[in-house]
């Protein structure tokens, strides 16, 4: 395997560890690791990339399932419109916290994401608390 192809393997590998399957948790980036043969940090860039992209499709699919449950006018009724701005506002203050905070975690990252943009967090707020979290997560999964 040459170097473009593992670090485009981890490249994709990570996108669905983000997005579509949250159970892989970056097979490929731990089994090019353990053979030593790589550019880690090379490795790790291309990895934490794919993260990053996997979460912004995440936000893009929250943002279409937000659009999709307030397009039925019952849904957003009264009290359950009131709430969703209470849950909004909370989640725009506390939101990216939670994710430098949660992201790291296999099932608990891509929910997040996905919920943060049903809730209309800023992309850019979502992207640098994924990229400060899986940045901890990557540092510590190389020393450790």
């Amino acid at each position: 395997m040459t170097p473009v192809e593992a670090y485009q393997a981890v490249f994709q590998d990570s996108v669905a560890a983000a997005a579509i399957l949250p159970f892989t948790d970056e097979f490929a980036l731990k089994v090019l690791l353990a053979f030593g043969a790589y550019n880690t940090q090379q490795l790790v860039t291309a990895a934490m990339l794919g993260s990053l992209l996997g979460a912004g499709i995440n936000w893009v699919l929250g943002r279409v399932l937000f659009s999709l449950l307030t397009r039925d006018p019952t849904v957003m009724q009264g009290k359950a419109e009131q709430h969703m701005r209470i849950v909004a506002r909370y989640i725009n203050t506390v939101g990216a916290l939670v994710i430098v905070v949660c992201g790291w975690i296999t099932y608990v990252g891509p929910a997040m994401t996905v919920l943060a943009g049903m809730f209309r967090m800023k992309w850019w707020v979502l992207l640098l608390a994924y990229a400060i979290t899986k940045a901890v997560y990557y540092t510590l999964y190389l020393f450790y």
